[in-house]
């Protein structure tokens, strides 16, 4: 049930998929624990047959899932002392890295400041999963490391991949583990890998390159589907109802269902700008697109944290009020060259950040 102060923002995403500009886009906003609206609009592909998207239809996190999963196991390794901010890619991946590398820390991958290229198309070069850490170590840097934010899909699939050499376990048991058992997050996940989900919808993206078939339940990201779908970088699916119990944890500093699931400092931290002499502001595994150029717009917070995937999916926290706002879409549906979610996201943060001020004045007059 949405409170009715905010159905102007639903309306206006409604609007964005009834004006053909996205196939389907589910919102859900709150504040600290407290869900006030969500809702889903559009249909899971432009098929003439297709079926109506819903709260636990599933989405391609694409890039959210940075944060969703290695993000946070490795805020909880940091938690428990298997893992250290400085710790090098040497002292756990040993002679496979090379002399120039082997300074590059477990803070560098998280903070995107490795010197990794951003990315490359290397199902175009090899078809083998095993090579893919061989073959990253061995491309030169784009600059020292250290020296320069550069957003690196590569530096999160080495972040994996240690994360995977420290506890044995892979990414998919990872996550389940450390982040979506612990928060009820029944239907997230590596996909179709992950046999724990149970959804009967998934909203589509595009061809595969591989087969030319429609990628449904089958990852977006070209490097993640070489890797069998489990990677740093993409991979994992989720659905709008999960996603918000996520951002509920992150607006109640690291609480869930009552229970402390990461600690309030490290998590603060994680939220925190850790390259200050950067423009491109990063914390932990979370990027800061807050204020004025800020992904959901000029009137959240400069505080504002959390992330966005490639397929249309964004999740942040403004950490200043406690507000929250999740947005799934499957913009890439049909192909990839419809440009609008930037609009969209902003759009759609600003009329709920002011209708938000609205309900925040209304809410502390009553109590």
């Amino acid at each position: 049930m949405t409170n009715t102060h905010f159905l102007h923002t639903l309306e206006r995403a409604e609007q964005f998929v009834l004006q053909g500009l996205v196939p389907s886009l589910c919102i859900g906003f709150g504040c600290g624990d407290v869900i006030l609206g969500s809702a889903c609009y559009g249909k899971e592909s432009i098929l003439p047959k297709a079926d109506s998207v819903d709260a636990n239809t599933l989405y391609d996190m694409a890039s959210l899932t940075k944060l969703l999963g290695p993000t946070m196991v490795a805020l909880q390794l940091l938690a428990d002392g298997t893992l250290e901010l400085s710790d090098t890619l040497f002292r756990y991946l040993g002679n496979l890295v090379p002399e120039e590398k082997r300074g590059i820390s477990i803070f560098h991958l998280m903070t995107h400041t490795a010197g990794f290229l951003p990315s490359v198309r290397m199902e175009k070069l090899f078809s083998e999963p095993e090579r893919v850490l061989p073959f990253i170590l061995s491309t030169p840097l784009q600059q020292e490391p250290g020296s320069k934010v550069s957003y690196s899909c590569l530096g999160y699939i080495v972040l994996g991949k240690v994360l995977e050499r420290i506890t044995g376990k892979d990414l998919h048991q990872l996550t389940q583990e450390y982040v979506f058992s612990p928060l009820q997050m029944t239907n997230t996940g590596y996909h179709p890998l992950n046999s724990t989900i149970h959804s009967e919808h998934t909203a589509y993206t595009e061809r595969a390159w591989s087969d030319g078939e429609w990628l449904v339940g089958r990852v977006h990201d070209e490097n993640a589907f070489l890797l069998q779908g489990i990677s740093g970088n993409a991979g994992i699916f989720s659905t709008l109802n999960d996603c918000m119990r996520f951002a509920r944890m992150i607006a109640c500093s690291g609480v869930f269902d009552g229970k402390v699931y990461l600690s309030s400092s490290i998590l603060k931290s994680a939220m925190t700008d850790q390259v200050p002499w950067s423009d491109n502001h990063k914390g932990l595994g979370f990027d800061l697109s807050g204020g004025r150029t800020g992904i959901y717009g000029p009137f959240f917070s400069i505080q504002a944290a959390g992330h966005t995937g490639f397929t249309g999916t964004s999740l942040y926290v403004d950490p200043e009020t406690g507000l929250w706002l999740v947005i799934l879409a499957n913009r890439v549906h049909p192909t990839r060259d419809n440009l609008e979610m930037p609009r969209i996201r902003r759009v759609l943060g600003s009329t709920l950040r002011a209708e938000f001020d609205v309900w925040s004045h209304e809410h502390e007059n009553a109590h």
